[in-house]
């Protein structure tokens, strides 16, 4: 038979010891406290009355020691439970404040969506995204660049909190935003700001459903928290689907505007997007656009001498010179039996009148070759007007002006020439 052998002392440390490590970490510290205290009651009178001689003394200081140190747990319990109070009360008026903040921004997104579904027009849809977000972070700036279909050249812009000279910087300089290189343009667009360095740029991009960049969102103000870029990423997606299915209807729309004879933009297309660049002008002073105005001269002769089939051959003829000319984001319409117009967004005077100049070469002395091997000259005349000239409401009046006093010239000259 097994003799079970009594527990060294070693051994009975070791229970001690795993005992005590077993035990919560509030237990020990008041056990350790309180054997402090004793220890302190025990031992305060008897050094007292050796050192002093006095024991009633030495009680009495011990009972001072122990009441004191009795108290000081319950004070700090006391602070602890009102700080805990506090600390609730804190955390309660957090949640009931993101609660808030997440009801908001559930019905601004809901707003957002009813405003995509009512707002028609491209840039009243912009406009009302600003604000709707402008209500969320109001310490905010932002500001909505939409490209063209070469991607360089910008369709729209809706910063309203931003500098006329934020606003160039980002028409002249978008083409570091589409190479990937927002942050040259962040540093210029620092350097324009005066008085505000302390402000930071973040950059959304829009993407469509081919995952090309049709636009980006810009935010001038302070760093934004990791919720609040979740938030503002909801309304890009939002918003870029909503631009896209925008720029799809109006491909249609434009579809329907076209003119029947030369297949160019007709006279009701060239209306409607005459008001969107002079509303994008109002709203964007930076934003640019120039017109031109081209009439054909010496329809009415050709229409008379040869048939109105021969005028059809030259009206058709032009049209297709003035398309090849053009750039894919000018507009060319055909607006009257024998007159064109062409909308020249972001184009200034200096580029308008190149492009004239190469209308000219393309149009202008070109002959017809007619059925009975005849041939016909085709001249025009052109009259250019620029948004940066003049009120936007009246450049179609002004450019039409410069037209006829080109046409003028035009017969001046012939009637020198024949006489």
């Amino acid at each position: 038979m097994k003799q079970l052998r009594p527990p060294t002392s070693s051994g009975v440390l070791l229970r001690l010891q795993r005992w005590l490590f077993n035990q919560p970490r509030w237990l020990l510290a008041v056990g350790i406290y309180g054997f402090v205290v004793a220890a302190a009651v025990g031992l305060a009178p008897m050094f007292y009355y050796l050192a002093e001689g006095r024991l009633v003394s030495g009680i009495f200081i011990a009972a001072f020691g122990t009441s004191t140190a009795l108290a000081l747990p319950l004070m700090w319990l006391f602070l602890s439970i009102a700080y805990l109070l506090i600390e609730q009360q804190a955390v309660a008026a957090r949640s009931r404040a993101d609660s808030e903040r997440q009801r908001d921004i559930l019905r601004v997104l809901l707003d957002a969506s009813l405003l995509i579904q009512q707002k028609e027009d491209l840039l009243d849809l912009l406009e009302g995204t600003i604000q709707q977000l402008q209500q969320l972070f109001p310490a905010h700036h932002f500001g909505l660049l939409l490209y063209g279909r070469r991607r360089h050249l910008v369709r729209h812009l809706v910063a309203p909190g931003f500098s006329e000279a934020e606003q160039r910087l980002l028409l002249t300089e978008s083409q570091l935003l589409v190479d990937g290189q927002p942050e040259r343009l962040f540093e210029r667009l620092a350097a324009s700001s005066s008085g505000e360095s302390s402000w930071q740029w973040a950059l959304f991009p829009l993407w469509n459903r081919q995952d090309q960049t049709i636009g980006h969102l810009l935010i001038k103000g302070s760093s934004l928290p990791e919720h609040s870029r979740r938030t503002i990423e909801l309304f890009r997606d939002q918003l870029a689907a909503a631009v896209e299915n925008h720029l799809l209807r109006l491909e249609l729309i434009q579809l329907a505007n076209t003119d029947g004879l030369t297949g160019i933009y007709n006279r009701s297309y060239f209306q409607k997007a005459l008001r969107q660049h002079q509303e994008g002008k109002r709203q964007s002073a930076a934003l640019d656009f120039s017109l031109l105005m081209i009439d054909i001269n010496g329809l009415k002769p050709a229409n008379d001498g040869h048939g109105h089939r021969v005028g059809d051959q030259i009206i058709i003829r032009v049209a297709q010179r003035l398309k090849m000319t053009c750039r894919s984001e000018d507009i060319v319409c055909r607006i009257g039996g024998d007159e064109f117009a062409i909308i020249c967004p972001g184009s200034k005077g200096d580029q308008a009148q190149r492009l004239a100049a190469r209308i000219r070469d393309q149009v202008d002395g070109q002959p017809l070759k007619l059925n009975a091997g005849q041939e016909l000259l085709i001249t025009l005349s052109i009259g250019i007007a620029c948004s940066d000239e003049t009120d936007p409401e009246q450049l179609m009046i002004l450019a039409d002006q410069r037209m006829y006093a080109d046409k003028q010239r035009f017969y001046a000259q012939q009637a020198q020439v024949s006489g």
